[in-house]
């Protein structure tokens, strides 16, 4: 049962001149892939004021019912989305942390102890911090994010 929401994407920019495709470009293809609104799209840089103002900025929208942030969750000196993040979360989700090492395992082996995606909830709102490497970024989306996102929704919703 799908359910829909607009998701709002917010991009992690750690100032590497990477030329690979963005990460965002994939989560934005995956969720338009299974029906999904993307309700805006935005690229801030990589810092605890700027993450957190963006992400506090786009909880406060009224047409968005999801986030997703795509980067800085790893162990780098410029990967602080999961500590910016944080202070804006009243629930949190370790089972979507736990989920995503057990299963992204399979694909990196032990490199995936140094990621750290996150969620939770802010403001009724589902907050998904993911990886900034592109494969990582599709599989937690289309593994994870769109597996749960309807259920989580409907479990934030407020009563009639």
């Amino acid at each position: 049962m799908q359910c829909g929401g607009r998701v709002f994407v917010l991009s992690i920019d750690d100032g590497s001149d990477e030329t690979d495709s963005d990460p965002a470009a994939v989560v934005i293809d995956a969720l338009e892939s299974d029906e999904r609104t993307v309700a805006g799209q935005d690229t801030v840089e990589a810092g605890s004021d700027p993450v957190q103002t963006a992400g506090d900025r786009a909880v406060s929208r009224r047409d968005v019912t999801a986030i997703v942030t795509v980067g800085g969750t790893g162990v780098g000196p410029t990967d602080v989305t999961v500590e910016a993040v944080d202070p804006l979360l009243e629930t949190e989700l370790p089972g979507f942390g736990e989920l995503f090492r057990v299963s992204y395992h399979e694909r990196v082996g032990p490199e995936v102890i140094g990621m750290r995606p996150t969620a939770g909830i802010s403001d009724g709102v589902p907050v998904f911090c993911l990886p900034g490497e592109k494969d990582a970024a599709r599989f937690t989306v289309s593994e994870i994010v769109l597996q749960t996102l309807d259920g989580l929704l409907e479990d934030v919703a407020e009563p009639a």
